[in-house]
């Protein structure tokens, strides 16, 4: 028997698939990340870093590159992470709660608020020292963990929650994006750049002449990273690029029956990176070995310390207050199933770094400064959990509607 959907649901859809994946795949998420844990400080130590830094090369056609294990997974397949955000983001300013001022100002003041507040409390905590560099550690959200405590919640979260909590971390990895693109690129090498201009002009023409091949994108994407990784500029950052080289319509214009190329490559890779990639990550990067460190140690070391006080504190204050300043003045409204408790609560479940923090520190932190950086960004983001989920059981229970995702 066939049943038509409510309008509503028909909207939300491409949201309610999307918070159901991120949700999922934070179980795998702590599921490496304890696994890594235990190899790092158990009898598989040795084995454990040993295979990390095993070499690999990979060929396509001409082009090769050969990187350590780790190598790989955190410039290789976190290039596919950064594509699959790349995607997101589109298809939010498209047609999702970016695509109007109206349904996107009130997410992106908290985002905003939500970064700004971290950086000055991590810079206050450290400046005058070599460790400043890291002031974007604890800038970023990681959605799949924060959307994964939000679902643990059911019907007592407001869907308006969980699509605000959403639109937040999206506005959050264009944040992430772009200061890795402006302030974390090492010397630029101009001919690999001036290629990969080359090679973006000819996606942007097969795009114009209506060239709807997800899996030329892809080469073309598979290029992209080659060129920027030999450039000077995070490889990572070819995935974003091709992802909003990717088109949006179909080839005939004003064709609904048929999925898009940017729906169709969301659905094939988002499983991907949910399932595989994000946790693969943790599994590579999150095995701190506990032999050397304490926990005391985040508060007297200045970078840890700064870490900690910017996804704690920082991130609430600035989600929470660019919230109230934005629905004090009138320049936006809070749903009707929400009070500034929810936006408490979502902003301290911000605070969960995690797979973002830890990415942007291999960046800006050297090898001896990385273990102790590591263990603040873990204990920092349990503790943001906990206190995120228990403001939330606090609050109003959410009012079920057609739209409500549990």
């Amino acid at each position: 028997m066939k049943t038509r959907g409510s309008p509503l649901r028909r909207v939300i859809k491409p949201f309610v698939q999307f918070f159901e994946l991120e949700a999922s795949g934070s179980v795998l998420l702590v599921v490496a990340t304890l696994a890594a844990l235990i190899c790092a400080n158990g009898g598989w130590a040795s084995d454990y870093f040993g295979w990390l830094s095993g070499k690999t090369t990979l060929l396509l056609g001409p082009l090769s590159e050969t990187l350590s294990r780790q190598g790989w997974i955190n410039d290789g397949l976190m290039a596919v992470f950064f594509f699959v955000v790349g995607l997101e983001i589109k298809q939010e300013i498209l047609s999702g709660e970016l695509s109007t001022w109206k349904q996107a100002s009130l997410p992106i003041a908290a985002a905003l608020g939500g970064m700004l507040v971290p950086v000055l409390l991590y810079v206050g905590a450290n400046i005058g020292t070599s460790t400043v560099n890291g002031w974007a550690v604890p800038m970023a959200t990681d959605i799949a963990f924060a959307l994964g405590v939000l679902k643990l919640f059911g019907k007592r979260a407001p869907l308006a929650l969980k699509v605000f909590l959403a639109a937040l971390a999206i506005v959050d990895d264009i944040g992430a994006v772009l200061v890795i693109a402006l302030f974390y690129t090492e010397k630029l090498h101009i001919e690999y750049l001036a290629w990969a201009c080359g090679v973006i002009l000819l996606l942007i023409t097969l795009a114009r002449f209506r060239l709807r091949s997800v899996t030329v994108f892809l080469i073309g994407g598979f290029v992209l990273w080659w060129l920027f990784h030999h450039s000077g500029i995070h490889a990572t950052l070819a995935g974003v690029v091709t992802a909003f080289l990717v088109p949006g319509t179909s080839r005939e214009p004003g064709d609904t029956t048929r999925p898009t190329p940017l729906e169709v490559a969301m659905r094939v890779f988002h499983p991907i990176v949910a399932f595989a990639i994000v946790p693969l990550f943790a599994f590579a990067n999150a095995g701190v070995s506990f032999e050397k460190l304490s926990i005391s140690e985040m508060f007297t070391s200045k970078a840890p310390l700064g870490i900690a006080l910017g996804l704690f504190i920082g991130k609430p204050l600035g989600i929470v207050g660019a919230t109230w300043l934005m629905v004090r003045t009138g320049a936006a409204k809070l749903q009707p199933s929400l009070v500034m408790s929810h936006i408490l609560g979502a902003g301290l479940l911000g605070g969960i770094g995690f797979t973002m923090a830890i990415f942007v520190s291999r960046l800006a932190f050297t090898e001896q400064e990385l273990p102790a950086v590591k263990l603040s960004i873990l204990v920092t983001s349990l503790v943001a959990a906990l206190a995120g989920s228990l403001v939330l059981f606090k609050c109003p229970a959410g009012i079920a509607d057609a739209g409500n995702m549990s």
